[in-house]
């Protein structure tokens, strides 16, 4: 027979080890995105030595140079006869302080509250202040009536504490 397996599908004895004994340790755990790691490349056949590399790389630097330098010059060339043209035409600033002047004398011409042939504008008032002052005024007449009507019972009370036998008995009539 094969050796016999607990209830737990292990060996007797085993105590739930896999693996070697001794201590154990596992890897740290890696966090973010795991890029595969490639097996380095096969030297190629067709691949060029490094000194051609080089040269390459440089022929390639030196058009570029040459075609920046190209382009540098044709925009020179471009800005001066632009220039000769119209000597305002990199003047934004200007443009812009004129444009603002254009508006400035429209707004003039349309009168001191922007209205066609300068007629004056009535003053804009807050819309709902009037609702608002009168439910103000119920509330502090409201609030004096009530004020009122302590005072008065205050003043009772003050009474019944000092004659508790008679509080609302008029004392000024003549005893027959």
């Amino acid at each position: 027979m094969s050796d016999p397996l607990s209830r737990a599908g292990q060996a007797p004895g085993s105590f739930g080890l896999k693996g070697s004994a001794g201590l154990q340790i596992k890897p740290p755990k890696k966090y973010g995105l795991q890029k595969p790691v490639r097996a380095p490349a096969a030297a190629a056949v067709f691949r060029p030595v490094e000194d051609e590399l080089d040269e390459a790389q440089e022929t390639v630097g030196m058009a570029a140079m040459r075609q920046s330098r190209a382009a540098q010059s044709a925009a020179a060339a471009a800005q001066k006869a632009a220039m000769a043209k119209d000597a305002s035409v990199y003047d934004y600033d200007g443009v812009y302080d004129e444009m603002s002047r254009a508006k400035e004398r429209q707004r003039s011409a349309l009168g001191p509250a922007g209205g066609v042939g300068g007629a004056a504008k009535a003053p804009e008032r807050a819309r709902y202040i009037s609702s608002i002052m009168e439910a103000h005024k119920e509330r502090e007449i409201q609030n004096d009536k009530i004020f009122e009507r302590k005072m008065v019972k205050e003043a009772e009370e003050e009474v019944c504490t000092s004659n508790p036998v008679a509080p609302f008995t008029n004392t000024n009539k003549p005893s027959v």
